[in-house]
Parts: structure tokens; C-alpha cells; sequence
């Protein structure tokens, strides 16, 4: 529990005037929680008169008796609670060109929200060169982040006070880094809302004012993924058919296609007839059989091992490998290399192209990627001179005088052509052949 009072109890005395404003508004927030707050906070309040400095003196007398009775306040249990596994949780996030603040809520039996914790983060030097709603962005995957063993499995509400974030995490951006926050959040079921900055004060409190202790540590950028893996070399597992995957094909599965298939049957016919085999000729040295009868075939590209598909279980290997939730449709060079490495049967590279050209799904992506694409507009010369094409040649092999581009230009109207050598292709060189010219 100490833990999540380390950002409040580091508080330092406010130093200018709007701190302590942000300090008064924070504990305002839970003043319902205790009586006499105004009495409290008097000594406090009398320092944000505006006929005295900003910048306040050092704390003397009465203030810091009252800051610490303050900050006590928040401290106390009548306003803390212990966290509930079934409790609807709140997260209010603010961030400053400083550091990172949130403070954790949850609904108790009294129907009220009461704090489970105040925590702050320092942003370190790389993160101040953020713009402001990427560092408002960094604040809320941090603080989902820090607070998981809270949140985890559970629903919950993010509150921030900068508006361009309802969209901001929950659209696609440029932004790589971003986009992992993106995935980071993925995981959790939440609901990111708009707080007017006015009523965000906690959070904004935590942020903004002096804390010493802070948490420096970076931001854990690693993405917690489950990785299933699937290949085609599965085919060579001897499982049972009902063990075996929609669509997947098992040994036993092969071996009987194998029985009955007759490209399979002419191959071991030939290893019993010339055994041992001669390296000489490439189609038995290739071919060999395993202990429990799989044809199988060694590869020309490598030292893989690649299992002899019959006719019968083609379509199904295919549509496995290409059309499975996991597949996630590849493209046909893709999908013969990976196939290549594991299978084999004669047609394979025609198959696997015949079959992902015909592929629905692939082809109304096909189709939707035309749709996007705009009719080049031409533009015609009508008279001398009244439009110009431009282009660079090179780098040539270097002249005699240094030369080594070529800017070619040419009247679209009277088709006059000329050539320019240049000695760099720069802005400032091609603008200078253009005007001399």
C-alpha cells in the first residue's frame, strides 16, 4: 500500500502561486471526506491573493502546518480504500513537459468513488521531445501499464482532460511508436472519456506539482503476444486424424493417399528396383522412404526433408496453408517458398499459384486497392513554350570537366529538346540551368 502514497507523500511546499492553486484544487476534490476544510486550508488560501507575488516566499509559520495537514487529509483511510476484485475502476491521467500523473479510483459499497492510489512518473529526456498529445498518450499507456494488477480482466474508465486522445488511441497512426501503444491497450477493456481540465484536478495536481522520488524507469515497450505457430513441416507429425487440425493433414493420412496415388507408387517401385540408389541419377537419389513408409523427398534447395503430397490431399494442404485463420493468406512466392521447404509433388509451384490467383478473399483485395487508384490527367500544350518537361540523367560516368547529371528539358508544344550537364543534381543547381536557360 505504501506504494501507492510514494507520489503524494513526495510532495514538495508549492513554490509560485499556481502550484499551490493546483494543490488547493486537488484536495478540494475530497473535502465531502472530512469537515472544516476551508478552516484548514485558510493560511493556504490567503497566499493565492493576487496582491502578492507570484512567486512565493519561503513557507514560514502557519503554511507548511497546514500543507502537511492537508496532504495529510488525503492520506487518511477515511478517503483511501483498499482495492475490490469486482469494483468499477477509474484512471484519471494528466501530463505536463515535466512528468506523468494518475490517481486510481474505485466504486465502493457506499456507491461513492474513493482513491486506491496517487501515482507520478519524471519523464525522461528523450520523452520531453514529444509533442503534447503524444506525451498525453504516453501518460495513459503508462498508467494502464503500472496499474495492471488492478485492472487486469477487468473494465474500466480512462479520464484525461485533452480531447484529441478519444480518437488518437483507438485509430491508426504514422507513428510506429504509437501504434505499439495501440497494441499495448489492445489488451484491456476500457473506455477512454473527456474530463474538462477545470474538474480534472487530482490528476493534474499529481503531474504538475514538485515530487521528489520519482519513477524514472522507461516505458516497458515489449508486447505481450500469445504465438502460435503453424507450418506446413506439421504434415510429418504422426498424429491421429481426429488429433489433426481442420484442413491439416496427417502422416497417416499421407501414407494412405500415398497407396493410392500413382505418381507415389511409380517412386517406390523404382527405390525397390534399384537399391541402393545411384547418385548419379537424380530422380532416385532424390526419392527415399522413412521407417514407417512415407515417401518422402530430398530437397534441391537445402537439407530439408520434404514430404511426397498425393493427388487426393493437394487442395486440402492448400486451402490450409493459405486460407486458415492462422495462414492470414500469403501471397504466392510466399507460400511456395514455405511449402517448398516441407512438401512436395510435382505441379507445386503451378498449384499454388493457380490457387492463390483464385482466391476470393484475395481478389477483393485486389479490387478494393484498384478502386483507390485515380485516372492520370493529362494536360496538353497548346502553345510554344507554354509547358515544360523536366528530367535528371545520371550519375553518368564523370566528364572531362567535371560533369557527371544531365537535366533534360523539352517544349511539350514544338518538341524542342535540351540537353544541360550539370556538375550536382541539387535544387539550387537545376533552378539556376532552368533560369540561365
Amino acid at each position: 500500500m505504501e506504494k501507492n502514497l510514494r507520489a503524494l507523500r513526495g510532495l514538495r511546499y508549492p513554490e509560485t502561486q499556481t502550484q499551490m492553486k493546483i494543490f488547493l484544487g486537488m484536495c478540494g476534490v475530497y473535502r465531502r471526506f472530512g469537515a472544516d476544510f476551508a478552516k484548514k486550508a485558510k493560511p493556504l488560501t490567503a497566499l493565492t491573493s493576487t496582491k502578492l507575488p507570484k512567486k512565493l516566499a519561503p513557507a514560514s509559520g502557519r503554511e507548511p502546518d497546514a500543507f502537511e495537514i492537508l496532504r495529510g487529509r488525503l492520506l487518511d483511510a477515511s478517503i483511501l480504500a483498499l482495492p475490490k476484485r469486482h469494483g468499477h475502476n477509474i484512471v484519471d491521467v494528466d501530463a505536463s513537459y515535466e512528468q506523468l500523473g494518475c490517481c486510481l479510483q474505485q466504486q465502493q459499497s457506499d456507491g461513492k468513488y474513493h482513491p486506491i492510489g496517487y501515482f507520478s512518473r519524471a519523464l525522461l529526456p528523450a520523452e520531453k521531445n514529444y509533442f503534447a498529445t503524444q506525451i498525453e498518450a504516453l501518460g495513459v499507456v503508462w498508467a494502464v501499464t503500472y496499474l495492471r494488477s488492478y485492472l487486469e480482466g477487468a473494465e474500466f474508465v480512462v479520464r484525461c482532460d485533452h480531447r484529441a486522445l478519444l480518437s488518437f488511441l483507438t485509430s491508426m497512426s504514422p507513428n510506429a511508436g504509437i501504434n505499439r501503444w495501440r497494441l499495448r491497450l489492445s489488451e484491456n477493456n476500457y473506455e477512454v472519456r473527456h474530463k474538462p481540465g477545470k474538474d480534472h484536478k487530482v490528476a493534474d495536481a499529481l503531474s504538475r506539482l514538485p515530487t521528489e522520488g520519482l519513477d524514472i524507469l522507461p516505458l516497458d515497450e515489449d508486447i505481450p503476444v500469445l504465438a502460435i505457430e503453424t507450418r506446413a513441416s506439421d504434415a510429418v507429425k504422426e498424429a491421429l486424424p481426429e488429433e489433426a487440425p481442420i484442413g491439416a493433414v496427417s502422416a497417416r493420412d499421407i501414407i494412405l493417399g500415398q497407396a493410392e496415388d500413382a505418381f507415389c507408387q511409380a517412386r517406390l517401385k523404382e527405390l525397390d528396383a534399384l537399391s541402393p540408389p545411384d547418385t548419379t541419377w537424380s530422380r532416385q537419389a532424390f526419392f527415399f522412404r522413412e521407417k514407417n513408409g512415407l515417401l518422402c523427398r530430398r530437397s534441391m534447395y537445402g537439407r530439408e526433408t520434404q514430404v511426397v503430397i498425393p493427388e487426393a490431399l493437394k487442395k486440402r494442404l492448400l486451402i490450409h496453408q493459405h486460407q486458415s485463420v492462422l495462414a492470414g493468406h500469403p501471397g504466392s512466392r510466399r507460400m511456395y517458398n514455405t511449402l517448398r521447404r516441407y512438401v512436395y509433388w510435382p505441379t507445386m509451384a503451378v498449384d499454388v499459384y493457380k490457387h492463390v490467383e483464385q482466391c476470393p478473399a484475395c481478389a477483393k483485395n485486389r479490387l478494393s486497392e484498384r478502386n483507390h487508384t485515380t485516372v492520370m490527367q493529362l494536360f496538353t500544350a497548346d502553345d510554344p513554350f507554354s509547358g515544360l518537361a523536366m528530367d535528371l540523367m545520371g550519375p553518368l560516368p564523370t566528364s572531362k570537366r567535371g560533369r557527371k547529371h544531365v537535366l533534360v528539358m523539352r517544349d511539350r508544344f514544338t518538341k524542342l529538346t535540351r540537353p544541360i550537364p550539370l556538375r550536382e543534381a541539387t535544387a539550387l543547381t537545376v533552378a539556376s540551368a532552368f533560369i540561365d536557360t
